[in-house]
């Protein structure tokens, strides 16, 4: 069995009587419904987003929790005695979602979660996890959502904006080996790409769940190609590794990065001299 634990990745909240301000970089995620009656109140929905690439695709889940904590004051009002928790059909983002263009949930998935004393929740999520895993939803992240209209009560939860880190939301999800994955636990992708006098660049590939791979190059057109590893951590950053190298008309190379790193990609031109346009192949077959 293999533990993840996932900090939220993005979270935010929106308010239905404040529809052109989206909210930006909140400490705390606020559900539930002020003001009385069922026609004039407000409604307080957030919203939570957790990266699951880390998760290999060949694992097996068999469970799923979000930890949440209260934020301090827990509350405005009286609170709730029940939330709901539904899975996005759109995604969000931060400082930029309001009410108004707020995102559609998957309206079956709504599922409701009692609110109690207690200052931690675990939000059992292991349906929503693994329909996201399977593919069978896309990942958008979650809604919390307000259930109880006649209520007059907003509960609060610490965001991954909150001062104190230890109360970030947190996705835990437990994996069980399959031990069905030949296939699934191996890669192999093949790409070919024109070269330039200006630099240019692979596809990026996310190699940090493999054991062991080859990353192979090789000239296939007439002009001599200069190529250099570069790697990243987070597919944005990314930095040349030693040494370029020069490929004649006809040769391979086998590259591996000497760094841990979660991505690595191709830095490529033409060699000085050359001008015109050569072509290059690059391999990446791995294992799990």
């Amino acid at each position: 069995m293999t533990l993840f634990t996932i900090r939220a990745t993005e979270d935010t909240f929106v308010i239905s009587d404040k529809e052109r301000r989206p909210q930006c970089h909140s400490p705390c995620l606020p559900v539930g419904k002020t003001g009385l009656g069922y026609m004039c109140y407000s409604r307080f929905i957030s919203y939570i987003f957790f990266d699951l690439s880390e998760i290999p695709g060949h694992a097996k889940i068999s469970s799923a929790k979000i930890k949440i904590s209260l934020y301090d004051p827990p509350c405005l009002g009286q609170p709730p005695d029940y939330i709901g928790i539904q899975a996005l059909k759109e995604p969000f983002r931060d400082c930029y979602t309001n009410y108004g263009n707020r995102p559609a949930v998957i309206s079956h998935s709504l599922r409701k979660i009692p609110t109690h004393s207690a200052t931690k929740f675990a939000i059992d999520v292991t349906d929503f996890v693994k329909a996201w895993h399977s593919g069978k939803y896309e990942n958008h992240g979650l809604a919390l959502v307000p259930v109880q209209m006649g209520t007059n009560g907003v509960i609060l939860f610490h965001s991954s904006d909150s001062s104190d880190v230890s109360k970030h939301p947190a996705l835990r999800i437990n994996t069980v080996a399959d031990g069905t994955c030949q296939k699934q636990c191996t890669a192999s992708q093949e790409e070919t790409y024109a070269v330039k006098k200006i630099r240019g660049f692979s596809k990026p590939y996310e190699i940090w769940n493999y054991t062991i791979y080859s990353y192979i190059v090789k000239n296939i057109g007439e002009k001599k190609i200069m190529v250099q590893l570069q790697f990243s951590p987070n597919n944005v950053d990314y930095l040349d590794e030693e040494p370029k190298i020069e490929l004649l008309p006809g040769q391979s190379r086998i590259m591996i990065s000497n760094f841990f790193a979660r991505y690595i990609r191709l830095a490529f031109h033409l060699a000085p001299g050359e001008t015109g346009e050569g072509t290059l192949k690059v391999w990446l077959q791995a294992r799990q």
